[in-house]
């Protein structure tokens, strides 16, 4: 009679198992809310001749830290809506639920490790707005420069560049709104967290859930962040195109002087691959230029830079329907 083996121990369940489907909910469930706006076919981008001469020739735009913008909020407008969100959340959770401890947790983190604390945006901005006063007297040099109209080329894939990853985001200037893309993920991620502690896994895995639900909250609050901007901007009818680069802390981007000379950072942003020329639909040249010298100046830098070509034809140059000529 052979001797009975003993019973192994049942092995301990793999957290990992019980945490791969969980993450693909979370980011369903942060990007839910946002959705994808259509581009308009062509942007608009308001600049002075020497920058006007530097896209065209470099092929490409200079994304500006989101430290040295003209708006002082700048990736922070929704920030206080996140916590308010929050605390609504809370409040109305009971108090010894996973909601409320989770939304109590992100309050008291948020303040430090909301997105434009932790990290540099670098953002190129443009408007759908096609020959607009406040732009010219904002970014056009009071009326003296140009306005590029670019051509927004879906069938293309952006440049892929390493270590920077990249978005085009249309500006939400209504906080009311931001609210309600607020709440909506933030409820989104509780209800994933919600669903998977009611399943069976196991202490470390559920540890794991809440740091990772928790990082899926400030996600959704700096996802609203990218996109805000306070109603007194709304004027701008802004895109913008937002950029992170990993550099490391070695790595310092590079920096200009601006008109006032103050530093800013920036980091080139190339539109198409390969190094092609930008495809343009139009140049508006400043209504208080001379039209005539201003077509004849516009029209050498673009042949300097490259125009025509086979796919970027030279655009027409057309006056500014608030020239006084």
């Amino acid at each position: 009679m052979r001797p009975k083996r003993p019973r192994s121990k049942p092995r301990a369940p793999d957290p990992r198992r019980f945490l791969e489907d969980f993450a693909k909910e979370l980011d369903r469930a942060v990007n839910e809310p946002f959705g994808t706006a259509t581009l308009p076919s062509v942007l608009y981008h308001y600049t002075g001749w020497a920058a006007f001469d530097g896209i065209v020739r470099n092929r490409c735009f200079w994304a500006t830290s989101h430290r040295h913008t003209n708006d002082k909020h700048e990736i922070q407008s929704a920030d206080q809506v996140a916590l308010e969100v929050a605390e609504r959340l809370r409040y109305r959770a009971g108090s010894s639920s996973a909601e409320n401890q989770l939304m109590t947790t992100f309050g008291k983190l948020f303040p430090e490790r909301a997105l434009a604390q932790i990290t540099t945006i670098f953002l190129c901005c443009f408007s759908s707005a096609h020959d607009k006063q406040i732009h010219w007297r904002r970014y056009a040099d009071g009326g003296t420069g140009v306005c590029i109209g670019v051509k927004v080329l879906p069938s293309e894939s952006p440049p892929e560049e390493p270590n920077v990853g990249r978005t085009f985001r249309q500006v939400d200037y209504d906080r009311a709104s931001w609210e309600q893309r607020i709440e909506r993920g933030f409820t989104n991620v509780i209800r994933v967290y919600e669903r998977f502690l009611a399943g069976r896994a196991p202490l470390p895995a559920r540890e794991e859930a809440r740091i990772q639900s928790l990082r899926a909250l400030a996600r959704v609050a700096g996802m609203a962040a990218l996109g805000a901007k306070h109603a007194e901007w709304s004027e701008e009818e802004e895109w913008r195109v937002l950029a992170l680069w990993w550099r490391g802390k070695e790595t310092k981007a590079p920096t200009y002087t601006r008109q006032d000379g103050t530093v800013a950072e920036y980091m080139p942003l190339p539109m198409r691959a390969r190094g092609r020329l930008l495809v343009l639909d139009e140049i508006i040249v400043g209504p208080r230029e001379d039209f005539d010298s201003a077509s004849t100046r516009a029209t050498e830098i673009l042949q300097a830079a490259g125009y025509p070509s086979d796919d970027a034809p030279l655009p027409p140059i057309v006056r500014s329907r608030f020239s006084r000529g």
